[in-house]
């Protein structure tokens, strides 16, 4: 089971070249006040975006991409956007409508070797050291390792679904979405419950990823309750100050669905008593037969009593 668990696996690098920090935008970042903390910031980005093609992907887990990267690297949410911001100014970085990070520099400084072909190298080189003197038979040895790196690699491409017949195998962008499965009964668990919010027609990338965050969190059934308390209160339906209205990229956040759970958003009028008490006592409910002996009775005594009266 290693074994393949390994097969798979890939070891990544930045190669910088020796005269990196003389580059004028380095040299630029450095004279920025907390300039030397924005530098290993910037290669702290690199590092996370290595194994994604020079991508950083916005979980949805915090409120901005600058406050995940600040949790991630430890570092005060401030000097992570004063970064960012130097980096898209200078055009050293791209940030799409979905806030998600693209790095140029990392496309062209990024090194990368498969296990097989680190495990032969190894191989190879512990050989060289302990057997100088090759033989006939070790010379016959030799073409049989490279047909095993061929076959490793050749197995490792396939399981990642690169091989296409007449085609040079193309590199894919590593997905972090949870199965499609689970996507689609959030999907319809909240278009069927949530009738009263903007339907959700599209299961985009960044939707999926918060998606995924959320179900480590949070159990299906949890997620329906949110769902439901959503939809039950006039707040988030619109009824408040600025008739907002709350829609599914707002709910599925973190701190929105605890604030849901926690009954926030939750109608808190008091229960309006039914009908009229006097004393503590409820009022009593007459037929209109009934009224109508009771006006009867009441003329009637009325009508005996000024009889009395006269007399």
């Amino acid at each position: 089971m290693s074994d393949k668990k390994n097969q798979q696996k890939r070891y990544y690098w930045l190669k910088l070249k020796n005269t990196y920090f003389s580059q004028l935008t380095q040299k630029k970042m450095k004279r920025q006040p907390d300039g030397k903390e924005m530098q290993i910031i910037y290669l702290r980005m690199m590092l996370l975006s290595i194994d994604k093609e020079g991508y950083i992907y916005y979980q949805g887990v915090y409120d901005t991409l600058e406050e995940e990267l600040a949790e991630e690297f430890d570092e005060k949410p401030e000097l992570v956007k004063k970064t960012i911001n130097f980096l898209k100014e200078n055009e050293m970085i791209v940030i799409d409508d979905n806030e998600n990070c693209y790095i140029p520099e990392v496309i062209n400084s990024t090194g990368s070797e498969s296990y097989s072909a680190e495990r032969m190298r190894r191989l190879r080189a512990k050989a060289s050291q302990s057997d100088r003197y090759v033989t006939e038979s070790d010379a016959d040895v030799i073409p049989c390792d490279e047909e095993i790196e061929k076959r490793d690699k050749r197995i490792e491409l396939e399981k990642e679904g690169d091989i296409q017949e007449g085609k040079t195998p193309s590199c894919p962008r590593p997905s972090d979405s949870p199965p499609a499965d689970i996507c689609q009964r959030i999907m319809e668990l909240y278009n069927t419950i949530c009738i009263s919010f903007p339907r959700m027609t599209k299961l985009s990338e960044t939707r999926k990823k918060a998606i995924k965050a959320r179900t480590k969190q949070y159990t299906i059934d949890d997620i329906e309750k949110v769902f439901r308390m959503a939809e039950s209160s006039p707040f988030l339906k619109g009824g408040n100050d600025r008739n907002w209205t709350a829609n599914f990229d707002w709910i599925i956040k973190d701190s929105n669905m605890a604030k849901i759970l926690d009954g926030n958003y939750a109608d808190k009028k008091p229960a309006s008593k039914t009908g009229n008490t006097f004393n503590h006592y409820p009022q009593r409910c007459y037929s209109q037969n009934e009224v109508g002996t009771l006006e009867r009775l009441l003329l009637q005594e009325g009508g005996d009593a000024g009889w009395k009266g006269q007399s």
